[in-house]
């Protein structure tokens, strides 16, 4: 699922997967694997997508994410 979660100003995207551990553990360097194992204590998630670090405003990311995860969950 997709999910949106604000902390002050910041607007997150919260990406729930079934095997967290999963990507975890795919992770390539050490501080991506902190990072992730810090967003599944706040947010029960490895994977956050912040747009503060895009140049993307979070409402058209949040469009683009989800008729993508719609395109792949729901194939018509």
């Amino acid at each position: 699922g997709i999910r949106t979660k604000r902390i002050m100003s910041a607007k997150f995207l919260i990406i729930d997967v079934l095997n967290s551990e999963k990507y975890i553990e795919k992770s390539k360097n050490i501080i991506g694997t902190l990072l992730m194992g810090v967003n599944m204590k706040i947010y029960a998630s490895p994977i956050s997508i912040a747009t503060s670090a895009l140049n993307y405003e979070f409402e058209e990311l949040e469009i683009l994410v989800q008729d993508q995860f719609n395109k792949y969950t729901n194939p018509t």
